[in-house]
């Protein structure tokens, strides 16, 4: 079950009213290279900034959101990916993740809290992981060493998303 708290804070926008709505405003304000928001791991206790970009020169700063995919709140895939063991190793702990661990995604206009359902490692040419569902789910991928050879990807469903206003 999903709870999504009504309101029309957030990003600036009074006249968007749904999370959708909130989520896509804030989309169209978003350019590359900029930070998007941020992702926690209250068990693991992480906090890492997330980039809007999907290059290795957004990666090389941090997690980067893939711009083909979706926000909170816009029921589809939000994908999100980052280094495991080289530049500074955003992802390092990605491995530890288990089914039930919350990740936590805040942007301007919300919070939004995903639960870990599974994890699975799938190669590089395995493109169609960046399509997913007609539903708020969450992936977060991170890459092994040696590069080129498969993807750490986990999966997390979304819980829970509130309002920021």
């Amino acid at each position: 079950m999903v709870a999504l708290a009504a309101g029309t804070g957030g990003c600036g926008n009074s006249h968007a009213s749904s999370p959708a709505e909130r989520a896509d405003a804030y989309r169209h304000t978003l350019h590359r290279g900029e930070r998007l928001g941020e992702l926690r791991v209250p068990r693991l206790h992480v906090s890492v900034p997330i980039y809007v970009g999907f290059d290795q020169q957004i990666l090389t700063r941090g997690p980067g959101w893939y711009p083909g995919s979706h926000l909170p709140g816009e029921h589809h895939l939000m994908y999100v990916a980052g280094h495991r063991r080289t530049h500074g190793g955003p992802f390092r702990w990605a491995g530890r993740l288990r089914p039930g661990d919350r990740v936590v995604i805040s942007v301007p206009y919300g919070t939004a809290t995903y639960s870990v359902t599974h994890h699975e490692f799938v190669l590089e040419s395995h493109t169609q992981i960046l399509r997913g569902p007609p539903r708020d789910e969450l992936r977060l991928q991170s890459s092994t060493i040696p590069p080129g050879h498969t993807r750490l990807v986990v999966f997390a469903t979304l819980v829970s998303l509130e309002d920021a206003g």
